[in-house]
């Protein structure tokens, strides 16, 4: 996983493996963990929220002496996050985009009624996390001799 830090012009791009964990064993980031995991999401999402949960932005030396909020872009192989942090090194807001995760079989189910035949063949999940609001969606291409269709649809399958 890579990360990109952006403070005002300044770009710096640093893997995550080479970052020091942080100090404390609980999660950081109690209040973003809990309103943006659900039981039902793809392992690999909960594992990234657990990583960014759990990432000390303060140990950052582009962070030091911040007095405003502080964005930083992680980047993996199933998409990319924009997280903001505030003074304290919280979670304040983020923008997430995972390509090709696993979406929940009762979302799949719901969003696939009326399209039988149908399958999956492309998925993306978008979600934004701003001061304790979640919003999110599933944009799912299917597919059916040949003919392409995409969706969007909501975290209980409901096309939008």
């Amino acid at each position: 996983m890579t990360i990109t830090v952006s403070a005002q012009d300044y770009v710096a791009e640093l893997d995550l493996s080479k970052i020091k964990p942080a100090k404390s064993t609980k999660k950081m980031n109690k209040i973003y963990l809990s309103e943006v995991d659900t039981q039902d999401q793809a392992e690999y999402i909960l594992d990234v929220h657990s990583r960014i949960s759990n990432f000390n932005v303060k140990d950052l030396k582009e962070y030091k002496g911040h007095d405003r909020p502080f964005d930083v872009k992680f980047k993996f192989d199933k998409g990319n996050m924009i997280v903001s942090y505030d003074v304290e090194g919280n979670i304040i807001s983020t923008t997430e985009r995972y390509i090709n995760v696993k979406v929940p079989k009762p979302l799949l189910r719901e969003a696939l009624k009326g399209y039988e035949g149908w399958v999956l063949s492309r998925t993306k999940y978008v979600l934004t996390y701003n001061e304790g609001k979640k919003e999110d969606y599933y944009q799912i291409q299917i597919e059916k001799d040949g003919e392409k269709k995409q969706l969007k649809v909501d975290a209980t399958g409901r096309e939008i």
